[in-house]
């Protein structure tokens, strides 16, 4: 067993005849040990706190400093485990492991020095010397486009092209990014737009929104960017919405700034079961699950606002499946881009890539547009097809939801690169050409509806895929629509017919839950001027002009529902004088030989007429009356006493040929 002999400055260890001194000298301990005559002198540093660290790059920013120093010459002996750097004035510390730090908090236009320490198992350091003064303060520039819309290009902006710790506002215009670029912030406003085909890196990227317009943003390049996205939202309205980022649905829900409606624990945002053809039930503070890129949500806000949705953004190329599992296939998806998509445009647009993946009467888009009044039993639907009307806009707002009928269980949508285009303005229709249209209305006991009819000689009286767009009923109770000329069996929303306005008969539909008093109206797009609508109605055995904003009212039965007694005719009108536009139909025939009707007078112009035998019909055949034509070049039939309707016009000249016009005669 040893002998320990404390010393007021040594220790002495006895064992049988060996002797230990330990010497202390400082912080050294000498260690003697003697074995016989032989004896050596070790020397051992014990564990003590490190060196200082030394400062090196100090840069400032906005409210913040970053510290880039050097780890201590001497770590005492033991690992280093943490660094610390302090503010003068403020005594503001920041601690961490590595070897940069930042200190945040600091008062922009104040100058500080720092000192470092740096902490091992035994204990902290002395602080470094103090590095020299730094006033922090923003570093902002702000999009000019002076010379171009090059990122890269100084002279395009306030203070230079911006940099890591720079805070970017671009407030208007066009930006191109086409080498890398670095921003401590970004924020872009309403009405500008970015495109990045090289790396941005940032801390966030902010894309604003307002009223009547949103900032676009189109990411070529494929790298992350974490970003901060607004849509404006108009309160106590249904909106559907697609987020571009993915985050926990009920972290936004509470965010007290989305301003989400809340009553009896359930808020104001849900998704759609394609199975069930319905709405799911409204969203929880337990709803945990993350919003899916691609899919849309049917969403409402307290009051006019932005909801805002922060985290990575959405690829600019990926694919969702469809599904097919209930009876109807409608699916609720949705525009998850930050810039709009092109819809209809021939080859580079969403019905371009989709169209084979949705069911052919059906083969569009249909954007819920929540109208002033609604109740909930009107169908605010507008479709978006290959047909550009001139009524509806042709591309999806960034983060706009809509729904689509998938043709089968699994089918594949595509977003492509090749969709986005810069809009800002959220209303703007783009730029094709408009074919000429009539769009239909019908206001019933508070509520409307309306139907489109296109027209193009490219298309045909049958099914048009991805330009005619079948009907979305749903549950609404009040619907107009019509239906192919060539009869499918199904309603449409929009139809598109060739341009042979004098030979259209167009059955409509009507659903109409309540009943009452309805009035019919037109408005028109591009439409000839001397194209007429007529609206006939087979149960009262009327026929009504609706051009000129002229319209027609009537009475239907509580339960409507179908097609059978609304008709719309077409047909183009050869004016006679100044006064025969008003109440004017007519038919055509060959260069020679016009025929049409103002009100109930038959007017016959060509060359030769005279010895003609002029032969009129109804539309069941029944003769109605006969004329010889004694004119050589214009002529006038006065029929008041036979009925108003479509009236069959048969000329036959002398020599034996004939020809059939259909006019149609109005009080």
């Amino acid at each position: 067993m040893p002998t320990v002999y404390f010393k007021p400055n040594h220790i002495i260890i006895k064992m049988n005849q060996n002797y230990a001194l330990f010497s202390r000298h400082l912080n050294t301990l000498i260690l003697i040990l003697s074995i016989g005559m032989l004896s050596a002198k070790l020397t051992a540093q014990t564990p003590t706190p490190p060196d200082a660290p030394m400062p090196g790059m100090v840069t400032a920013g906005d409210g913040l400093v970053t510290i880039i120093f050097a780890p201590p010459m001497n770590n005492g002996g033991s690992e280093i485990t943490s660094y610390a750097v302090t503010s003068n004035p403020g005594n503001i510390t920041v601690s961490g492991t590595t070897t940069s730090l930042t200190i945040t908090g600091l008062t922009n236009g104040t100058p500080y020095t720092f000192t470092i320490t740096a902490t091992n198992t035994i204990g902290t350091s002395n602080p470094s010397f103090s590095t020299p003064p730094i006033t922090p303060g923003a570093i902002n520039s702000i999009w000019t486009g002076a010379k171009d819309n090059n990122w890269s290009e100084a002279a395009n902006w306030t203070n230079g092209v911006p940099g890591i710790p720079t805070n970017v506002f671009i407030p208007i215009g066009f930006v191109m990014i086409n080498q890398p670029a670095y921003a401590s912030n970004i924020t872009v406003a309403p009405m500008a737009s970015v495109t990045a085909i090289a790396p941005l890196q940032t801390n966030q990227l902010t894309l604003q929104s307002n009223v009547g317009s949103m900032a676009s943003f189109i990411n070529n390049c494929f790298a992350p960017v974490n970003a901060s996205i607004e849509y404006y939202l108009t309160g106590n309205n249904w909106h559907i919405i697609s987020p571009a980022v993915s985050l926990p649905i009920n972290s936004f829900l509470q965010n007290s700034a989305n301003e989400i409606p809340l009553k009896n624990g359930k808020y104001g945002m849900m998704d759609y079961n394609e199975t069930s053809n319905s709405w799911n039930n409204y969203f929880t503070s337990s709803t945990s699950n993350f919003f899916e890129w691609g899919k849309g949500y049917g969403i409402r806000r307290t009051s006019d606002g932005t909801v805002t949705f922060t985290g990575f953004l959405t690829p600019s190329f990926f694919e969702i499946p469809l599904t097919k599992t209930g009876t109807e296939g409608w699916n609720c998806i949705g525009n998850p881009l930050t810039s709009a998509i092109d819809v209809n445009s021939e080859t580079s647009s969403f019905l371009a890539f989709n169209a084979s993946s949705l069911d052919p009467a059906y083969a569009c888009i249909y954007l819920w547009d929540e109208q002033p009044g609604y109740t909930g039993g009107r169908n605010d639907y507008t479709v978006i097809s290959k047909a550009p009307t001139g009524f509806t806009q042709d591309f999806v707002a960034p983060g706009q939801g809509f729904f689509v009928k998938a043709a089968s269980n699994n089918a594949k949508i595509q977003f492509m690169p090749q969709m986005q285009f810069h809009q800002n303005m959220i209303r703007l229709k783009a730029t094709r050409a408009p074919w000429p249209a009539i769009r239909l209305r019908m206001a019933g006991e508070g509520d409307t509806a309306s139907t489109i009819i296109a027209f193009n000689n490219t298309m045909t009286k049958g099914l048009d895929p991805s330009y005619d767009a079948g009907l979305l009923r749903g549950t609404k109770t009040v619907n107009l629509y019509s239906r192919l000329v060539n009869d499918n069996g199904k309603d449409f929303a929009l139809q598109c017919l060739p341009e042979t306005y004098d030979s259209l008969v167009i059955p409509l539909g009507l659903d109409c839950k309540a009943g009452g008093k309805i009035t019919f109206s037109a408005e028109t797009a591009q439409l000839p001027a001397d194209c007429k609508i007529i609206l006939e109605d087979r149960t009262s055995g009327s026929f009504t002009s609706l051009s000129n904003g002229a319209s027609y009212s009537t009475t239907v039965e509580a339960g409507t529902s179908g097609i059978g007694r609304f008709y719309l005719h077409t047909a183009e009108a050869i004016a006679a004088n100044n006064n025969a536009s008003t109440n004017l139909t007519a038919a055509t025939g060959n260069e020679t030989l016009r025929v049409y009707a103002v009100h109930k007078t038959i007017h016959i112009t060509g060359n030769h007429l005279n010895g003609s035998i002029a032969r009129l019909y109804d539309t069941s055949g029944r003769n109605l009356g006969s004329v010889k034509l004694t004119s050589d070049n214009a002529q006038t039939i006065d029929k008041n006493n036979i009925p108003t309707g479509v009236c069959i016009v048969r000329i036959a000249s002398p020599g034996g040929n004939e020809q059939t016009f259909k006019v149609i005669l109005m009080e």
